[in-house]
This record gives structure tokens, C-alpha cells and sequence, in this order.
């Protein structure tokens, strides 16, 4: 069971995970670096901290056409682990969500251009048991707040 350290951990870890144990002792007042380093390996073990990652700016990439793409799915979809890999292989596809319901899954996109966004589509198309695909183009990001900037209570 987590106590309020190693959540105090996990928010400050998730906002910087570039943070010294010096600095993550002071933000969440812990007076040892070895007591830290103890926690966090523990956090890691049990997998809490699955693991740790660069949050890369897309728009400083180029990749500024955003979209969430509905796919709607064979009902069941017999192979959806497979549906799963060939979705992780596509370039520009962020994320995926399966959402309660038959057979619908929304990817999170990012592209350079609408032309670079409709090959990710005929490619999406080309999987069996793709039955449709539903685009909503993101027009301005009012704000992103990535998981990782939540706070842990």
C-alpha cells in the first residue's frame, strides 16, 4: 500500500523525473537520499513506475495536424491483439484507446500534413477488420495536460 511519500514521489517525479534525489528528498521531505532511492527502486519493483520517458514537443517536429481518429471494428473483433500491434507499428499514431462499447477504438494522431494523414489512414484501412474510420481534425491545443502533470492524491 502506497503511504503519502510515495505518492508525493510519484507526482514529483512525473512533473521532472530529471531530479536528483537531493531534489526529489526536498520536494517531498524526506530527509534521507538512500530512504528516496529505496522508495523509487520499491515504486519501480511493484510497478508503479512503469517507465521513465521523454515528453517530446511535435509541434517544434513539425507534426502539427492532430487529429482522434474513431476505427470501428469487427464486432467482436477476433484478433485484436493483432489489430493492437499493427496500430503500434503505424507512424504518427500517439495512442490508442478501446472505449466501452462494441468495437470502437480512438487513436490519438500527429502528422506533418494531411497528405502524410491519409496514408496513416489507407494504411489503418488495409487491416482486416477495420470496418470504418471516423476523423475529427484538432484545430488548436488549448492546453495538454499529459498524465504525467497530474497530481497524485
Amino acid at each position: 500500500m502506497l503511504d503519502e511519500f510515495d505518492l508525493k514521489i510519484l507526482t514529483v517525479l512525473q512533473n521532472n523525473a530529471d531530479l536528483s534525489l537531493a531534489e526529489i528528498c526536498k520536494a517531498v521531505g524526506i530527509g534521507s537520499a538512500s530512504a528516496a532511492s529505496k522508495r523509487i527502486k520499491e515504486l519501480r519493483k511493484q510497478g508503479y513506475i512503469h517507465k521513465t520517458v521523454a515528453i517530446v514537443n511535435h509541434d517544434l517536429l513539425g507534426y502539427n495536424f492532430r487529429t482522434v481518429t474513431s476505427v470501428v471494428t469487427s464486432k467482436p473483433y477476433r484478433d485484436a491483439d493483432e489489430l493492437k500491434a499493427r496500430l503500434a507499428k503505424i507512424k504518427g499514431v500517439v495512442s490508442a484507446y478501446e472505449t466501452l462499447g462494441a468495437g470502437e477504438i480512438l487513436l490519438l494522431t500527429v502528422s506533418r500534413n494531411l497528405e502524410e494523414y491519409r496514408e496513416m489512414i489507407r494504411e489503418i484501412s488495409g487491416i482486416s477488420g477495420v470496418e470504418s474510420i471516423r476523423t475529427t481534425v484538432l484545430s488548436k491545443v488549448l492546453f495538454d495536460r499529459e498524465l504525467a502533470t497530474m497530481t497524485l492524491d
